[in-house]
């Protein structure tokens, strides 16, 4: 397959091996936004956040927020975004404090943040597979739920390239979606800063179940790493 240069990030979340994972996040704003192809609407939650965490051995770079569709980063990752003049995203602050204190790391957490985007890249409706009579080709909205009732769901990712505006950190589908897609150029800065807890992998996935979970070995002895 060919590949775009572009990755997902994601967080290790098995708390059961020492990775803190978000259980209870709450947002300070709410914002709407409205597909501009299909008119479909949606209200996500934004701002200033505080989280509740479950136990963990460790603090680390990057914390899987999942349930709510994104990550948590330290002050160290967004010292290696700034490292690479990146764009695309705001800085929000989050307050961290654990769901059980006698059951996660002794020290006080460091500083932690949300990114919300300001660039998201779309998905090639057609090559990833989405029947353009059931779903929006823009923002993947159900048109037809009838029909999408019991229909085939595509499971292959591939990038819209004409809708990427060069940006080394963005989101994909539309801008409330809070997933971290980035460039090769960040897996640099995230190696050099030493980051930790980051799982990257290439965009595009054909649905083979094989690379499920495969992460890029960014702090390995080879780099540019095999991708």
């Amino acid at each position: 397959m060919k590949r775009s240069g572009l990755f997902e990030l994601s967080a290790r979340n098995r708390s059961e091996s020492g990775f803190p994972t978000v259980v209870i996040m709450r947002f300070a704003e709410s914002k709407s936004y409205s597909c501009a192809v299909c008119g479909a609407r949606w209200s996500y939650s934004c701002g200033p956040r505080h989280c509740e965490v479950s136990s963990g051995k460790s603090w680390f770079d990057v914390i899987s927020a999942s349930t709510y569709g994104c990550v948590l980063v330290s002050e160290r990752f967004i010292d290696a975004l700034s490292s690479i003049n990146a764009r695309g995203f705001r800085v929000v602050p989050a307050t961290v404090e654990l769901y059980e204190p006698s059951k996660g790391p002794t020290e006080a957490p460091p500083r932690y943040f949300a990114l919300e985007f300001t660039s998201y890249v779309r998905l090639d409706a057609a090559a990833s597979g989405y029947d353009p009579k059931i779903y929006c080709s823009t923002c993947l909205s159900v048109l037809d739920r009838e029909a999408a009732n019991g229909s085939y769901v595509p499971t292959k990712t591939i990038p819209d390239m004409s809708s990427y505006d060069g940006s080394d950190v963005f989101t994909v589908v539309r801008p409330d979606v809070g997933s971290i897609c980035c460039t090769l150029k960040f897996i640099d800065a995230a190696r050099k800063y030493k980051l930790t807890n980051c799982c990257f992998t290439p965009f595009e996935w054909d649905g083979d179940q094989r690379f499920i979970g495969r992460c890029i070995d960014y702090l390995g002895k080879k780099w540019p790493p095999d991708l």
